[in-house]
């Protein structure tokens, strides 16, 4: 007897959530959707803000990341060791021929020790071969063409050994000056194949053995 009674009250509630009543039901029914359909759309900004942001973040990377690009490419150009793929773009680009190291280096790079080496036989200045078994002497044109990579020259021992000896006094002229300076200048398997080739020369002469040093005082003084 109680459901006939109950049931338009069903109806009315069904109503009521269709949109189609009137009533306090109804109006709570309604500003319960709200909130609903506003945090979807605070979500919703939320989100498209945040993949802006994100978007902007790239772009500003990318950017960022040619600029430096762009400077590192213009700060090799500029400011590295390169001088061109030949003699003439070496010279024409202001560089010099080093060749203590047997390498062209830009006019910013000194050329520590050259000059010493260069010197160190006003005697018996320096000869460079074209052939090792024949004792070929380099002529003008052979320089030439190993100034462009187009042929090698053999030297003397002696020039081998000056040569290690002045790689270490160039050694101490960089950190003397403080300087800018080439990898190859300081490359330590290059110094630690010099050691060794000087040793080995050294131990085969007959006062290898021979007392003829004193030993200094022992510093305290010393810091670093």
């Amino acid at each position: 007897m109680s459901s006939p009674r109950l049931k338009p009250s069903y109806q009315r509630l069904d109503a009521e959530s269709s949109g189609t009543g009137h009533g306090n039901d109804g109006e709570k029914e309604t500003r319960h959707q709200k909130p609903h359909g506003s945090s979807w759309r605070i979500s919703t900004c939320i989100v498209t803000s945040i993949f802006a942001a994100a978007i902007v973040v790239v772009l500003t990377a990318l950017v960022a990341y040619g600029f430096t690009s762009s400077k590192a490419e213009e700060a090799r150009h500029n400011y590295s060791n390169t001088c061109g793929n030949s003699s003439s773009e070496a010279l024409s680009l202001g560089c010099s021929f080093n060749q203590l190291m047997w390498t062209w280096h830009p006019k910013h790079c000194p050329l520590y020790a050259n000059d010493e080496y260069l010197a160190a036989e006003p005697e018996n200045p320096w000869i460079f071969y074209t052939d090792p078994h024949t004792r070929q002497m380099a002529s003008g044109d052979d320089w030439e063409r190993m100034l462009n990579n187009e042929v090698g020259l053999f030297s003397e021992k002696r020039e081998h050994v000056t040569h290690c000896v002045f790689m270490y006094v160039a050694l101490f002229q960089i950190f003397r000056d403080d300087g800018r300076h080439t990898a190859k200048q300081v490359d330590e398997e290059h110094l630690h194949h010099c050691s060794m080739m000087m040793l080995e020369m050294l131990r085969k002469d007959e006062t290898w053995f021979e007392i003829d040093v004193a030993t200094p005082p022992v510093s305290y003084s010393e810091t670093c």
